[in-house]
């Protein structure tokens, strides 16, 4: 194993152990994700030739284009359902600051 592909595994594996640490109980699902992701990079990193023979499979110059196509997918998704929950946390805000003000008027008028 080459000094890149060792200091890469431990710095995957020190990612997934602070992430198990620091993640709410309530982002377990993402961190099952992210730790899929890690394991990923992992596999890719240690066993690079499937990979190269993969990449010229599909017609792409280098194995880490595959990554970089399929990160740049998985950021787009992931910036279009933040803009949803962000519409949709701005939707629900607007329903409570119309009642609490309804809730204020009916409250001073008796």
């Amino acid at each position: 194993m080459k000094l890149f592909s060792l200091v890469s595994v431990v710095f995957i594996f020190l990612l997934v152990l602070l992430d198990s640490l620091f993640v709410p109980k309530r982002a377990r699902k993402a961190l099952k994700w992210m730790t899929g992701f890690y394991l990923f990079l992992l596999i890719f990193v240690v066993f690079q030739e499937p990979f190269d023979s993969l990449a010229k499979f599909l017609g792409v110059g280098r194995p880490v284009d595959i990554i970089l196509y399929f990160s740049t997918v998985i950021l787009f998704r992931e910036f279009f359902l933040s803009r949803q929950r962000h519409y949709l946390m701005m939707q629900q805000l607007t329903l409570l600051t119309r009642e609490n003000a309804l809730n204020q008027v009916t409250h001073w008028q008796g």
